[in-house]
């Protein structure tokens, strides 16, 4: 059978530019420390990976692994660095200690909410305060915890005057030794975890 030179050059024409597209699919994997299936999961990252896909027309595939498939809490910050995957999200809490200058945030007295302890942040990192925290990714996004609380010690005094006379409900242990650096008996600054620790996702790209 002899084949029509036009329809053949359109077939591997068509074939060439499939391949092609196929070549330029990119595949994003994102990592995250809240289990599958969950509010956080679904409405969050599921959602957001869905609309990537279809905003990118195919040419991003998002693979979405939650709850500490691809990388432990503690590594998802180094595992996005050496690239095991491209997105992650964890709470600094299980890395306590390596953001110092973000986890400011938690100490007393610096926001009175949420949502000003989030424009806090983006303030901070706009100015380039916390570059060198993250010089190798691009932070996407930071939660951090609700306010921490300091009450009197003692149930008589409603007022007190010094940070000796308090003991403050702070969500990390990094945290509640910061606040309660001065008093004498740390034992007395028991560690409550009375919100969660401050939350991040990262990317490389």
């Amino acid at each position: 059978m002899r084949l029509n030179p036009i329809v053949t050059g359109l077939a591997v024409a068509s074939a060439l530019t499939t391949q092609a597209a196929l070549a330029e699919t990119t595949t994003l994997r994102v990592a995250h420390v809240w289990p599958g299936g969950s509010m956080i999961d679904k409405e969050l990252f599921q959602a957001w990976a869905t609309s990537v896909e279809e905003a990118s027309q195919g040419r991003l595939e998002v693979e979405v692994y939650p709850g500490q498939t691809l990388t432990k809490s503690d590594k998802t910050y180094e595992s996005i660095a050496n690239g095991i995957a491209d997105i992650g999200a964890s709470a600094q809490g299980y890395t306590a200690g390596r953001f110092p200058l973000t986890q400011v945030i938690e100490l007393p007295g610096v926001s009175a909410s949420s949502r000003q302890g989030s424009c806090i942040l983006q303030s901070l990192y706009d100015a380039g305060h916390l570059d060198a925290e993250y010089a190798d990714t691009h932070p996407c996004s930071c939660s951090p915890p609700a306010p921490v609380t300091c009450t009197p010690r003692h149930s008589r005094s409603r007022r007190p005057k010094t940070w000796m006379d308090c003991a403050c409900a702070a969500p990390l242990h990094w945290s509640a030794t910061c606040s309660n650096a001065s008093v004498p008996r740390p034992s007395a600054c028991r560690r409550r975890m009375s919100s969660p620790p401050c939350s991040a996702a990262w990317s490389t790209a």
